[in-house]
């Protein structure tokens, strides 16, 4: 028949265990003790009598094997639920004939009060009995040894205690080489009990252990304190118990019992053990970032979180999985814990419960726990971030960051610090995306911190992109550097100037034209409109594909130099042609790029002329005018020319270009006229 301990009466059976042990190592010791001691009391010394069987007033090994081995009869469930109330207090009105003292008599009150004596305050005289500490309450947590004042007594006295900001009372002795720690919410009701090997009990409505863990591990409460248990292996470190704790609260750390030395890594520990309770020097944010919360799971530590969803309901732990959400722990029977190796807690779960805000945080690790809190503590933690959809408040979506995302350090500070310098929605999303789906090609540590640099710094969120556009297209370091010095603000230059820069940056194969546009743009050039549209002109019909390198360079230079402005914007015109072939555009181009290469000695009205012509007519027909203003020809062949140019004659190609070789080789314009009348007449 299974028997139900209230929590209460499962502390007592607890308390009593601790008075067994205390005997069981004085047997492991050989160190008799004393049978009689006036400080005991006289029903307790009347117990102790009973077992000494030679009555010299101490006990040996068989005697005290003898005593244990009748106390653990007397704390067996089916007893200690008659011989305390529900509410753990000694049930001086029981019908049991329990035996307490053992001397075949059941003497009711007297045996009651020995029982209430080996669970109280002390213990046989031959056992040192630490002192009682003040209560400490630094407005974080407050702790002590002994019992708790007003509070409940347990571990004979001898053990630490902390009850947390919500009233959730740890109660532990391993500070004087116990391995038991049991947890109790404000109402006196126990949460858990972590003992032994580490066992682990919840409020199951089933009496035992309904778990177990091994190595390093961490337990956290609703309010965020964190209970980090220092365990020891045996020679195959394939069971460990518990030796020392450290408590978290606020920023705040306690240690009790033994510490671990350099790091949580689940080697058996040598630290020093603490009888007391000692508050470390450094904050609970330091002592983050030098140790972990729980060793490498492959001896079964974790870190759990106590949810009142978990355990159908009753409340219970939860581990944290891989993907960061907290899972409900599937009960698992001692044997087959041994069974499956302890490899880990995967698998070892049910449905995701939730935990609060508070323990999320709490499960923030290293250098994480400096930007939350950073973030936290400022006015923009508690507000919706920019754009994010649905609505999301900063410290949560940070949170999000770390346990759905798996975001490193550099990327959660870059969070936190570009929601507190109140970053656009264009900037965060741009983060987002990286944290969510990373860059295209992997980042190296320096190319990360550089890219994140970028988006907290004033600099737009097209300078970011644009660095991983050229990481991916391997650009040169010229690219990089001008993109260096965009983001420093060497360059002044608004949003619409930034972004079109970046956009040259970004789809040319070079940095000519890139450049080209931040001298134009930055310059006082009073035809810069026009040279602008030309330069946009070349890179928006992927003109360099068109141009050999010689004629890029001229008209780029043509743009950034003085001249007539005609010889860019007929560029442009050429190229945003629609009626033309790509051929017909291609020779266009470079007849004008050799117009300009050649600098002819012409004035402006016929070089806006010869303009004129190669836009709006032919490659042919604008290269005569030029070889007739060359050779000063006359005014009638000029006409003849433009008359032609305007459609006046309607001619093939070849009739065309024979008209023209007449015009340009003949003395005057007569030979041509009479060719043109001649097919015209047919």
């Amino acid at each position: 028949m299974n028997i139900q301990l209230t929590a209460a009466q499962r502390l007592q059976q607890e308390l009593l265990n601790g008075f067994i042990t205390d005997l069981e190592k004085q047997i492991q010791s050989g160190t008799p003790a004393a049978a009689v001691n006036a400080d005991l009391g006289s029903t307790l010394n009347g117990l102790f009598s009973t077992f000494d069987k030679n009555k010299d007033a101490k006990f040996n090994a068989n005697e005290l094997t003898g005593l244990t081995g009748h106390l653990r009869q007397i704390n067996s469930d089916q007893n200690i639920a008659q011989l305390f109330t529900t509410d753990g207090q000694i049930n001086f009105n029981t019908a049991s004939k329990i035996d307490i003292t053992g001397d075949g008599v059941f003497r009711g009150t007297e045996d009651l009060v020995a029982l209430q004596q080996i669970i109280g305050s002390r213990t046989p005289a031959s056992q040192a009995i630490p002192g009682t500490s003040p209560l400490s309450n630094d407005g974080q947590i407050k702790s002590g040894t002994g019992n708790i004042p007003g509070g409940l007594k347990h571990f004979n006295g001898r053990g630490a205690y902390f009850v947390s900001t919500d009233g959730t009372t740890i109660l532990t002795d391993v500070n004087v080489g116990g391995s038991t720690t049991m947890i109790y919410n404000s109402a006196g009701k126990m949460l858990s009990r972590i003992s032994g090997d580490p066992h682990v009990e919840d409020d199951s409505g089933v009496g035992g252990d309904d778990w177990h863990f091994g190595n390093d591990s961490t337990f956290i409460l609703a309010d965020g304190t964190e209970i980090m248990f220092n365990t020891e292996g045996n020679a195959n470190n394939n069971v460990y118990v518990t030796t020392g704790l450290y408590i978290k609260s606020g920023d705040s750390v306690y240690q009790t019992g033994q510490s671990f030395g350099t790091s949580m890594t689940g080697v058996a520990s040598n630290g020093a053990r603490n009888s007391g309770i000692s508050k470390l020097g450094i904050s609970a944010t330091e002592f983050d970032a030098q140790y972990a919360d729980a060793a490498d799971d492959k001896n079964g530590a974790g870190v759990f979180a106590y949810s009142a969803q978990a355990n159908s309901g009753r409340g219970g732990w939860a581990v944290m999985t891989d993907d960061g959400n907290f899972r409900d722990v599937k009960y698992e029977s001692w044997g087959n814990y041994l069974k499956s190796g302890q490899a880990s807690f995967k698998g070892q779960y049910d449905a995701q419960v939730s935990v609060s805000k508070a323990q999320m945080t709490a499960a923030l690790d290293g250098d994480a726990v400096r930007s939350f809190k950073s973030l936290s503590s400022s006015p923009a933690g508690s507000q919706i971030v920019p754009g994010s959809n649905p609505p999301i408040k900063a410290d949560d979506l940070f949170l999000n960051y770390y346990f759905k995302e798996g975001a490193d350090t550099k990327e959660l500070k870059a969070f936190s610090d570009m929601i507190s310098n109140g970053s656009s929605a264009e900037k965060l999303s741009v983060l987002d995306d990286y944290i969510r789906n990373g860059a295209e090609i992997p980042l190296t540590d320096a190319q990360e911190s550089k890219f994140l640099n970028y988006l907290i710094t004033p600099a737009t969120s097209g300078i970011a992109k644009t660095y991983l556009t050229l990481i991916k297209d391997n650009a040169s370091p010229e690219k990089f550097e001008l993109l260096d010095k965009l983001a420093k603000g060497d360059y002044s230059l608004d949003q619409t100037q930034s972004s079109k820069f970046l956009t040259y940056l970004s789809n040319e194969t070079n940095t000519d034209i890139a450049k080209t546009y931040l001298s134009l743009v930055t310059g006082n050039d009073p035809n810069k409109t026009v040279k602008l549209a030309a330069l946009e002109a070349l890179a928006a019909n992927n003109a360099t594909d068109k141009l050999n390198d010689t004629q890029e360079d001229v008209f780029l230079n043509y743009l950034t130099t003085e001249g007539n402005v005609n010889i860019a914007k007929t560029y442009a015109d050429i190229l945003n042609g629609s009626n033309e072939a790509d051929t017909i555009k291609t020779a266009k181009i470079a007849a004008l790029a050799a117009f300009a290469l050649g600098n002819e000695a012409i004035s402006a009205d016929q070089e806006n002329k010869f303009l004129d012509y190669l836009q709006s007519s032919t490659t042919k027909i604008a290269s005569t005018y030029l070889t007739l203003v060359k050779n000063n020809a006359s005014s009638e062949k000029l006409q003849l020319l433009d008359e032609f140019a305007q459609g006046k004659y309607s001619l093939n190609e070849t009739q065309e270009n024979k008209m023209l070789d007449y015009l340009v080789g003949s003395k005057n314009g007569n030979i041509a006229k009479s060719y043109v009348n001649f097919v015209k007449n047919g």
